[in-house]
């Protein structure tokens, strides 16, 4: 029993020296690719060849590659999640899981940023007597009142703590936070004290401001204004002079606190520098490079006590791109996440982007047995070009098709701080079917995140075009070649050549070649250029594939290209996520 296409299956395991091609035993083949996630499942049936001769190869994660025998490119790669022996068929059923499986590996607590005042926790007992501390969500601030009495000139801690980091065994790389107040007396001030763990080490005052009505905002980065590097503590204190009396009219505020995680690189070593934190938000690439360093390469552990096995991703070839302009200003789950949920959720800030786990370096004579990386950016200009000729399912939908918006922001330069307003456009136009029918249709998107105003307009605007393009979903079969062309710049490699079903990936735009466009059909650049919006309906891109060996088929998963102008800023009616981001 052998296979009908050029495909062999290996099976290898480095650490035990197991490494076993099977192809002439190997019947079927079928594998699954996605983005975002990259190889996804594999199904592969092995005939026996004597008594319990596979026992080895169905022990559970074994690796496993399908390589193309012709060119040595590896299909697909992945791991024995499960096997089934059929006594009957004198046969074992092999099922895989494809590289992605390792971003779901490791579950721990993390952030990025944090920017809720609510995970701040209020002095108690004693301490609220004193003090009075209260939080507001709405303003995102913290005040104390203290009572009414005279203090005499110290240091008074435990206001309002932030502890976060000690949750998710991180430490600080940077704090931001606006300071306010209310008194005559100079003597009163507020500080921020920075401790390692449980207090062990404290650095009073590294920040304090006198309570004045003029708002001041300030930086505080590790290296410079703190010096702890294992920093996992944030207080709100109290400081006073000299011995003052406190009126019934003072009070201290911070607002809008953020508070930023010690980062790692791509290949897990510790970013420590004040030059590694330069603003008070953090964008998509630093976190991409976190969490492929933490949680995929093997940096999920900053202390030295242990020392588990290291992640099974390379870093150092890693593409990331950096293109997106997203200010991340809250990134925590402190109930705990893995890789693949905080690079889901980071899409939200770069729409246009997705991540993949792909092949390994690991070759006929070894190597290196990690996995490739990429957080990718979708091309604008197509990379397949293929017919219908093999099969074609389509269902053209409106569902989403708006002309119309009411894009709603919150003020923060208004008496109440985040008043909500609105910004109305419409574009008759924005869709050519609604133009042609004289339908007005509206969605409302609410923005995260506060504004001055300035481009509100543009941005309402470039939202609403995230919604003039022509629903059209399906799959395509491919039974032969097809043309691939892909320039390298959005993503981890480049090629310009005919590539057989077995070897077509997700990640890339498909134009079809013979469906009818409304105008411009013959308009086939395959350069950055996006496509014509005369084309809606027959560029789409490719979010899926699953090949298999029985037919040589490979099926596409297609997906509507999204708007070209998709403001990352923005929240539509969309299921929560931890993220909240400013363009």
């Amino acid at each position: 029993m052998s296979l009908t296409v050029p495909l062999g299956v290996r099976f290898y395991q480095q650490n035990t020296g197991l490494d076993w091609w099977v192809t002439r035993l190997v019947s079927d083949i079928q594998f699954r690719s996605v983005v975002p996630g990259g190889f996804a499942s594999a199904d592969i049936t092995l005939y026996n060849d004597g008594p319990d001769s596979w026992s080895r190869l169905a022990k559970l994660f074994v690796r496993v590659q399908i390589v193309d025998l012709r060119t040595r490119e590896t299909a697909w790669e992945g791991r024995v999640e499960s096997s089934r022996r059929n006594a009957s068929a004198n046969t074992w059923a092999i099922g895989c899981l494809g590289g992605m499986v390792v971003a779901s590996d490791i579950t721990i607590p993390y952030f990025a940023i944090d920017g809720d005042v609510g995970n701040w926790t209020l002095g108690t007992g004693a301490i609220e007597s004193l003090f009075s501390p209260t939080a507001n969500s709405t303003t995102r601030t913290i005040t104390m009142k203290p009572q009414v009495k005279s203090w005499a000139a110290d240091h008074y801690e435990g206001v309002a703590i932030w502890q976060k980091a000690e949750t998710c065994d991180m430490r600080i790389g940077r704090f931001d936070c606006s300071y306010l107040g209310g008194s005559a007396d100079a003597d009163f001030r507020t500080g921020m004290d920075v401790a390692t763990g449980n207090a062990v080490s404290v650095q009073t005052n590294v920040d304090v401001r006198a309570w004045s009505s003029s708002e001041a905002r300030f930086a505080n980065r590790v290296g410079t204004e703190f010096t702890s590097t294992n920093a996992q503590r944030l207080t709100m204190s109290m400081d006073v002079l000299a011995t003052s009396n406190a009126t019934n009219d003072m009070f201290g505020t911070i607002k809008t606190p953020l508070v930023q995680a010690q980062r790692v690189d791509r290949v897990g070593a510790k970013l420590q520098a004040t030059a590694d934190y330069p603003n008070e938000y953090v964008r998509v690439w630093e976190v991409v490079e976190d969490v492929l360093g933490r949680f995929l390469v093997g940096a999920w552990n900053w202390g030295t006590g242990w020392a588990p096995w290291q992640g099974e991703v390379r870093g150092e070839d890693a593409f990331i791109d950096t293109s997106s302009t997203a200010q991340i200003r809250h990134l925590a789950y402190y109930d705990g996440t893995t890789a693949a949920q905080v690079l889901n959720d980071l899409m939200t800030a770069q729409p246009d982007a997705y991540w993949a786990i792909w092949e390994t370096s690991y070759g006929a004579t070894g190597g290196d047995n990690r996995f490739r990386f990429e957080w990718a950016r979708w091309p604008a200009g197509w990379g397949y070009l293929a017919s219908s000729i093999d099969g074609l399912e389509e269902q053209p939908d409106g569902a989403n098709l708006y002309n119309y918006i009411q894009y709603l922001w919150k003020r923060s330069d208004s008496i109440p701080y985040g008043l909500e307003v609105s910004t109305v456009t419409w574009h008759g136009y924005n869709n050519q079917l609604l133009g042609d029918a004289g339908i007005t249709r509206g969605v409302m998107v609410r923005r995260d995140e506060p504004s001055d105003g300035t481009g509100m307009f543009d941005a309402a605007t470039a939202t609403l075009g995230q919604y003039g393009r022509t629903t059209n979903t399906g799959t395509l079969t491919v039974r032969r070649p097809i043309q691939c062309y892909d320039p390298g710049t959005t993503g981890g490699g480049g090629m310009s050549r005919m590539l057989d079903p077995w070897m077509i990936r997700p990640g890339r735009l498909l134009r079809i070649t013979d469906l009818p466009a409304r105008g411009m059909g013959n308009e086939l650049r395959p350069t950055p250029t996006p496509p014509n919006p005369a084309q809606d309906g027959i560029v789409f891109r490719v979010v899926g594939t699953t090949y298999s060996s029985a037919d040589n088929s490979c099926t596409l998963e297609l997906d509507t290209v999204p708007g070209w102008e998709l403001a990352n800023q923005v929240a539509a009616t969309k299921p929560a996520s931890n993220i909240v981001v400013r363009g």
